[in-house]
């Protein structure tokens, strides 16, 4: 295995791609990847750790039988990347090519006036007899798919880039703890050296999480029922009598409480607060029923009876919508601003970087992001010259960088993304300056990724664990092709079998009609959602309670704040449940124990889901594939 220095050259730092990690990785392509695939459309679950930990643990017993153990970074990488499958293929590609097909014949389109506004390089023309063929080889297909594989190697590059500059600034410069990144080097450490501590943690754990799995997703995937409610628990029944308008969950999954085992408390707490403040308080008093007359009827959609996830998704479009967005901005940049020497000396750091860390020069990195961002806007700008360049570019080139450092000093001071994303900024934007709905099937193929910050924490677990960060884009950049190819294959297979939607997908028939709704009410102008004075008032607000809490040496984050701001409530409920049992653990072992043991701990627990759905999977295929035998 080759080596490589760190830039501090007191580490090193080996390659863990090997022929080892390619073989773990195709036998997760080809083996486990049709499973995911087939739970993804039976009930929009994903089998990412199912992938995950079948194939690690089947490749680190493996090779210790032949007596030539994995090493922590083979161990990483496959961790990694057999997980980074589920990622790449699913409901979004290449279902969502069977799904633009669809609503290009729904009747959902022609409600919305919007079916002649499709193009072809979006969905096929023919779409209705391509269904009815169910197939992908034809040429109708090529352009969207074109298109669609271009623009998702334009995102892979922005990723790749802001990792590095993320990596440069809150890794190399700040040396932020990313919480979250102690599970993957952790979980490393434990399966290839096992250190007898760790193991112990990790099988009880794990055993913990196989328990626990077995009621909740084992009734759910194998006989479409459930012990336990999943994904949350609605509380708001039992609330909304007393506070009409207030919502209230708690989340069955305990990946969820997973989080809060090894979250910083104070970021726990303040995630809570956040959340507790919109979605229970805010909420209620916003709703028709609210006891303040000047806040009474702004939440007019609630009614008695709301389920919380729809209570959500209205509270979030109609009522906070602008307030998310100063809030987030003010928890992203503030930190930043006030101390922006710092971000200084780590844009220098980028600047100053040597070649042999990345494999190229700080110009030619900046050179991809330019190229990949700037070139995704051009390229929708050439599919809808209507809609203006200046903001196709400011959202891809400039809007793009600041949510990427904002999710990633998020993940790298509390261990949760705040991802600006899930704010409508783009499509407030295209709302604002589209002149026809053509620009809405164009942004397909826009860059706005955040995901810079997912590399960012990958490349601490690099850190953590030894690994060379050039064998690690190696192995992603193997990976993503392998996975996207064998995707459309399977997806392909899958579409053979049975139409979709339909019965034996019972997801797609759901969502399908779920999703068409949402893009035709932006697409038809049908929302309109910001006040640019509530952005700039909640902005204002949240910066000088930062500055507040810091003058009077108030443990809170305004950051965790923000983000539990823009977190589903059910969300922040069990992530504190989860810090209230790290608490209780770490006074029980120690505090020394407890940092020692709590990222295996967590990791233990997803072992144990991962385990326990990828099985009940296997079960579920194999019993519900007998309606197609012939006798």
């Amino acid at each position: 295995m080759s080596m490589d220095d760190s830039e501090s050259g007191e580490l090193s730092l080996r390659s863990g791609f090997t022929w080892r990690t390619v073989l773990a990785i195709v036998y997760a392509a080809i083996v486990l990847l049709p499973a995911h695939l087939w739970l993804q459309l039976s009930s929009g679950m994903m089998l990412d750790l199912g992938l995950r930990y079948a194939s690690l643990l089947l490749f680190v017993e493996v090779s210790r039988m032949w007596g030539k153990k994995l090493t922590k970074q083979e161990v990483f990488l496959i961790w990694a990347m057999t997980s980074q499958i589920a990622w790449e293929v699913g409901l979004g590609f290449p279902i969502g090519m069977i799904y633009r097909a669809w609503y290009a014949t729904s009747p959902i389109a022609k409600a919305f006036r919007l079916a002649d506004y499709i193009p072809f390089w979006w969905a096929p023309l023919n779409a209705k007899e391509l269904l009815n063929l169910r197939t992908f080889f034809n040429y109708e297909w090529a352009m969207p798919f074109a298109l669609t594989l271009i623009a998702g190697l334009l995102w892979r590059l922005t990723d790749l880039t802001m990792g590095y500059i993320c990596r440069h600034i809150y890794v190399v410069t700040e040396n932020l703890p990313f919480p979250m990144a102690r599970v993957g080097a952790d979980t490393s450490l434990a399966l290839s050296e096992r250190p007898p501590d760790m193991m112990r943690t990790l099988i009880l754990s794990a055993a913990i999480g196989q328990f626990y799995s077995i009621l909740v997703f084992v009734p759910i995937i194998v006989y479409g029922s459930s012990l336990v409610p999943y994904p949350w628990i609605d509380l708001t029944r039992f609330v909304e009598k007393l506070t009409p308008g207030a919502s209230l969950a708690i989340a069955t999954d305990i990946i969820t409480l997973s989080y809060g085992l090894i979250m910083p408390f104070t970021a726990i707490v303040s995630m809570f607060v956040g959340s507790f403040s919109l979605y229970f308080l805010g909420n209620w008093l916003t709703s028709p029923e609210s006891p303040l007359e000047a806040t009474r009827g702004i939440f007019k959609d609630w009614v008695f009876g709301m389920q919380v996830q729809e209570a959500y998704v209205r509270s979030n479009l109609y009522v906070w919508a602008s307030v998310l967005i100063g809030l987030a901005l003010a928890g992203g940049l503030i930190p930043v601003l006030r101390r922006p020497e710092t971000l200084i000396r780590g844009l220098r750091a980028v600047y100053l970087m040597r070649k042999s860390e990345t494999g190229m020069s700080f110009y030619a990195l900046i050179a991809i992001y330019i190229l990949a961002t700037a070139g995704s806007a051009i390229l929708v700008y050439l599919l809808d010259p209507s809609f203006p360049l200046v903001i196709l570019l400011f959202i891809s080139v400039i809007w793009v960088f600041i949510i990427n450092l904002i999710s990633a000093r998020s993940l790298g001071e509390i261990g949760v993304s705040l991802d600006m994303n899930s704010l409508y900024v783009t499509q407030g934007l295209f709302t604002v300056f589209s002149s026809n709905p053509r620009i809405w099937f164009a942004s397909s193929y826009l860059v706005t990724t955040n995901y810079g910050a997912g590399w960012c924490q990958n490349f601490k677990i690099c850190e953590l664990t030894g690994t060379s960060i050039s064998s690690y884009v190696k192995a992603y950049f193997f990976t993503f092709p392998l996975a996207t190819i064998l995707g459309i294959l399977f997806t392909q297979a899958l579409w053979n079998i049975a139409p979709i939607p339909s019965s034996t997908y019972p997801y797609t028939n759901v969502q399908f009609p779920v999703n068409a709704q949402w893009f035709s009410l932006w697409a038809s102008k049908s929302l309109a959602l910001f006040n640019p004075l509530i952005i700039i008032q909640s902005f204002g607000l949240a910066s000088v309670a930062y500055f507040v809490f810091e003058f009077l040496h108030i443990p809170f984050s305004v950051m965790a704040f923000a983000v539990g701001a823009t977190s589903p409530i059910w969300s922040s409920m069990t992530i504190l449940i989860g810090g209230v049992v790290g608490q209780f653990l770490k006074r029980v072992g120690g505090e020394e124990w407890w940092e020692r043991n709590k990222a295996v701990a967590a990791a233990g627990l997803t072992l144990g889901e991962g385990i326990v759905v990828a099985v009940a999977t296997a079960v579920a295929i194999i019993q519900k594939s007998t309606w197609v035998l012939p006798f």
